[in-house]
């Protein structure tokens, strides 16, 4: 039982050569997103089968045939696959990172739109109540009129009522 609980957190206690399920992570998104390996260059005429076929799991499911003649052909395919994956590695980077502020953005916008009541970022900025008090119209005209026919400017007092 403890065995068998290794070998699925571990890649090191594994009894068989199942894929990890990291590699199977990996092949779907590679191919969804990426696109299969001839796509990238990977021709069939250029790499053999296995190594388009393993071409996106960790490099612990990437097992070489036991053949002398099969391995030193896979061990070249290999190294073409890995100039390959070592060019696309910035480009895959930028675009997962701006996919990931694109998406982080339109989660904010639409929690922006959904939300009721006061915005949400005025709650982070440090404010310390979420309701804030609104000027009374009454009150305030009546003061701007006082302020005027006695031809001074505002009181400290009245521009608050006005909520200023």
């Amino acid at each position: 039982m403890l065995t068998s609980l290794f070998g699925w957190l571990f890649a090191q206690y594994r009894d068989s050569r199942r894929l990890l399920f990291g590699s199977r992570w990996m092949n779907l998104h590679g191919r969804l997103f990426l696109g299969p390996p001839e796509t990238l260059g990977l021709a069939e005429d250029l790499i053999g089968e296995n190594v388009r076929r393993t071409y996106f799991y960790l490099p612990t499911d990437r097992h070489p045939p036991t053949d002398e003649r099969a391995f030193k052909k896979w061990q070249k395919d290999q190294l073409y696959a890995t100039q390959t994956r070592e060019a696309s590695q910035p480009h895959v980077a930028l675009g997962a990172s701006l996919i990931g502020v694109a998406l982080c953005t339109c989660m904010t916008l639409a929690a922006a739109q959904l939300s009721n009541g006061t915005p949400p970022i005025p709650l982070f900025a440090g404010g310390g109540s979420a309701a804030v008090a609104k000027p009374d119209q009454k009150q305030c005209e009546q003061a701007v009129l006082a302020a005027t026919r006695a031809q001074r400017m505002l009181t400290p007092a009245e521009l608050a009522v006005c909520g200023q």
